[in-house]
């Protein structure tokens, strides 16, 4: 199998901090066998930021005995900080200190050391690599709650996790304590940032733009840059485009981030969820689309 990764995070007063696994950040393409997850991981390179640190990610992840995950170490890193923060892997906190306390090699050594803890942690819960993902977020205790709920990682388990435990606050990411879906976000027609909340398009271009990724803005430019390919064959990552929504004077007029299972997240009123075999999306569904390699 591929090793694919679709990687989800953000910075800031945000809604979509909630998971390392929403922000569609489709950061490698290495082909080796995971035989341990069903996400899939592909799209673009990390930036040359994050590369830059792959030598000491590699040495740490040798040290602590997680060779293997060197390329999800990386895509942590480039959600944390883009590979540009002295705290590279945004790690302090998991020592109990303050933010940005730790130099980039004791960042990486932590990050790495704190994520092999976690994974040695998933292994004796016996629940997966996606919630090991999520957890370096949330906090080990993601872990023991996914245990006690069927021992596999869910969107749904996250956001239930964060509603019981974030108190309902914003908190600031990277923040390894549950942080709430959706903060009270709503859609801002012509909103593109976090500053200004989103529509849809601004918030599919926000999100691949932190990977790297750059779109147009309106969902008519980014149906038109993209591959096209039908939903059944879409995979999580993929745009999701609908005409005929409002009266834009364009055939596309909404486009969403796929998350599978016929889901999208999606910069509706309000942001969030929704379900793709609802009678409205499946009346206006155009189809998905790809970023063109």
């Amino acid at each position: 199998m591929k090793l694919k990764t679709l990687v989800i995070g953000g910075s800031g007063l945000f809604l979509m901090v909630f998971s390392l696994l929403l922000f569609v950040a489709i950061l490698f393409s290495d082909e080796q066998d995971s035989g341990i997850s069903n996400i899939h991981y592909g799209g673009v390179n990390v930036s040359a930021e994050v590369l830059a640190h792959k030598p000491m990610v590699e040495k740490y992840a040798k040290e602590y005995g997680v060779e293997e995950y060197v390329n999800i170490l990386l895509a942590i890193i480039q959600v944390e900080s883009g590979g540009t923060a002295e705290d590279v892997m945004q790690s302090s906190e998991s020592l109990g200190l303050p933010p940005n306390s730790l130099s980039t090699e004791e960042s990486i050594k932590q990050g790495v050391k704190y994520f092999s803890e976690l994974l040695a942690s998933s292994e004796r819960l016996g629940v997966d690599l996606e919630s090991v993902i999520q957890s370096y977020n949330y906090g080990g205790g993601f872990l023991g709650y996914v245990a006690n709920r069927g021992n596999k990682y869910t969107f749904e388990l996250a956001q239930s996790f964060s509603k019981e435990y974030s108190g309902g606050e914003k908190v600031s990411y990277p923040n390894p304590i549950a942080i709430p879906i959706n903060g009270g976000w709503r859609y801002v027609y012509g909103g593109a940032s976090p500053t200004t909340s989103f529509d849809c398009s601004g918030l599919t271009q926000w999100t691949y733009g932190k990977a790297g990724i750059n779109l147009p803005r309106t969902a008519q430019q980014q149906y038109d840059v993209t591959q096209h390919i039908p939903l059944s064959e879409a995979q999580a990552g993929d745009l999701v485009f609908f005409h005929s929504t409002y009266n834009a004077g364009s055939y596309i007029t909404h486009v969403g981030i796929y998350l599978g299972n016929n889901r999208m997240f999606h910069a509706g009123d309000p942001i969030g969820y929704a379900d793709l075999t609802s009678p409205y999306w499946q009346q206006h569904l155009v189809g998905a689309g790809r970023i063109k390699q």
